[in-house]
């Protein structure tokens, strides 16, 4: 009895000892090991874009980034929430902009439908109209992905606040979906690129913190 309890016990601390990497390697991948922003970013609960700040600056700080053998590589990234809609309905958008092709994440594994952003898409007007989603979103807003004749994939509308306090919409073309191992997560998450969030957001030449990825995630907060 006593060995069969030991046995038991060394099964459930190895579950939860791989739950707890499991849950710490995807932590890792959406906001990286380290981060650097606005001490407001980290302090409060910042509303707005108080805590955004010039990305002439970021450049300054991946100057020295580029010095540290540590580091692996760097993006940067804007946050924000909002909506995201089709004709069966809106729901909530948890969204995330960052350089496409950067080469810390890109979420190319994670893809199931479609690709990864990239900086090769552009709309006529030199824009990166493009999004991709979780899964559960996706089936939530195009359970059978219909797609308009014409177009090579299907889009969805999101709005959100801007800096100026109106409210903004765009129609973004999803050129992905991807798994994530947070089904409520997966309802929610949303990518598009950098440079077309900080258009739609009229926070132009600003971003909200640099995602950094070290060769040691433990050692990360040193």
């Amino acid at each position: 009895v006593v060995a069969l309890g030991v046995a038991i016990l060394f099964i459930v601390f190895g579950f939860v000892s791989s739950s707890l990497a499991t849950t710490k390697e995807s932590m890792s991948r959406l906001y990286g090991t380290v981060q650097v922003g606005d001490p407001l970013l980290f302090e409060t609960s910042p509303s707005g874009f108080i805590h955004f700040y010039d990305e002439s600056l970021a450049d300054q700080v991946i100057e020295i980034l580029n010095e540290d053998p540590r580091v692996l590589g760097y993006k940067k990234e804007i946050t924000f929430s909002g909506l995201v809609g089709s004709l069966r309905g809106v729901t909530l958008l948890s969204a995330t902009a960052y350089e496409p092709d950067n080469p810390v994440e890109d979420f190319g594994d994670l893809i199931v439908e479609g690709d990864p952003l990239t900086d090769a898409t552009t709309d006529d007007r030199g824009r990166n109209r493009t999004i991709i989603v979780g899964r559960e979103l996706a089936n939530s807003l195009n359970p059978k992905r219909e797609i308009e004749e014409g177009e090579d994939h299907w889009k969805t509308t999101i709005l959100a606040n801007t800096f100026f306090g109106s409210m903004n919409s765009a129609t973004m073309e999803v050129q992905g979906v991807f798994k994530f191992n947070d089904l409520e997560m997966e309802g929610q998450l949303g990518f598009i690129p950098l440079s077309y969030a900080q258009r739609f957001l009229s926070v132009p030449d600003k971003i909200e913190k640099l995602v950094i990825e070290t060769n040691n995630i433990d050692a990360a907060p040193e």
